[in-house]
C-alpha cells in the first residue's frame, strides 16, 4: 500500500507508510466502535441533520476563537503603534462582548483621542452608557455620532438614540426616533419591539398591538441562523401582546 501510495502521489516511502498505519489503525478503531454503536448513527443524513441542529453552537465556537486571535492581533498592533485609533477600538470591541466594560471604555476613549471622527467608537461609547443607565452620557455620544454620520450602522444610531429616550421616559422624542429608524428598517425586531414599548407608553394601544406583532412576524420569518440571535425580542414582544390580551 505504501508503494501504491508513493506512485498515485509522488509521497516518500515515510509518509506513505504513515497513512498506512494510520489507515490500520482506523480499522481497528472501527470494528470496536461499530460493536457498542450501530453503524447508521455515522450516516451521512443524521451527520447533516446534527449539523444544522447545532450549527448555532459551533459557530460560537468559532467566533470564539477569531475573536481570540483578533484579539492577540489588536494588541500587537497596538503595542506597536500606539497611535493606531483602529487596534484601539477592536480591542474595545472585544472586551466590550466579554462585558469588560471598563477596559472597553478606556479603548474606546484611546481611539477617540487618537481621532475624534472614529464615530464607531462614539456610537460603541453610547451604547455602553445607555447599558449603563447612564442615559445623558449616551445621547451625548449619539449626538456626536449624527454630526458625523447620521445614517451610521446601517441608520441603528437611530434605534440606539430611541431606545434611550424610552429609558428616559421622553416617549415622544423616542418615537419620533424610532419610527425614522423603522421607516428605514421595517423588519428590525428589536427597533420594532422598542416603538411598540413607547407606543404603549404613549397610550396607543391598537397602534402598539400592530408594532409587536409585528416583531414576532419579523423574528419568526427569519433564516435560522439568525433567530437564535433575535429571539429575545420574539418572546418580549409576545409578553406584552399576552399583557394586553389579559388587560
Amino acid at each position: 500500500m505504501a508503494l501504491g501510495l508513493r506512485m498515485l502521489f509522488g509521497i516518500n516511502y515515510s509518509k506513505g507508510l504513515l497513512l498506512v498505519a494510520v489507515a490500520a489503525l482506523s480499522f481497528s478503531v472501527q470494528a470496536k466502535l461499530f460493536a457498542t454503536v450501530s453503524p447508521f448513527l455515522f450516516s451521512p443524513f443524521l451527520l447533516f441533520y446534527a449539523f444544522m441542529m447545532f450549527r448555532g453552537d459551533i459557530g460560537d465556537i468559532g467566533f470564539s476563537l477569531r475573536q481570540r486571535q483578533g484579539f492577540r492581533r489588536s494588541m500587537e498592533a497596538a503595542t506597536i503603534n500606539p497611535k493606531d485609533a483602529s487596534a484601539h477600538y477592536q480591542l474595545g470591541l472585544i472586551y466590550q462582548y466579554r462585558r469588560q466594560y471598563g477596559e472597553a471604555i478606556s479603548r474606546f476613549e484611546k481611539a477617540i483621542q487618537i481621532a475624534h471622527d472614529e464615530t464607531d467608537a462614539h456610537f460603541q461609547l453610547g451604547r455602553i452608557a445607555r447599558e449603563q443607565g447612564r442615559l445623558q452620557d449616551a445621547i451625548n455620544f449619539f449626538s456626536i455620532v449624527l454630526e458625523q454620520d447620521e445614517k451610521h450602522s446601517h441608520s441603528e444610531i437611530w434605534r440606539e438614540i430611541g431606545a434611550t429616550y424610552l429609558a428616559a421616559s421622553m416617549h415622544g422624542d423616542a418615537k419620533d426616533a424610532l419610527e425614522k429608524f423603522i421607516d428605514r428598517r421595517p423588519y428590525d425586531p428589536e427597533g420594532l419591539y422598542y416603538l411598540g414599548k413607547t407606543l404603549e407608553q404613549l397610550g396607543k394601544q391598537a397602534e402598539a398591538r400592530e408594532v409587536f406583532n409585528r416583531c414576532v412576524e419579523a423574528v419568526q420569518t427569519m433564516p435560522s441562523y439568525r433567530y437564535r440571535e433575535h429571539r429575545k425580542w420574539d418572546k418580549l414582544a409576545r409578553d406584552r401582546l399576552a399583557a394586553r390580551q389579559a388587560a
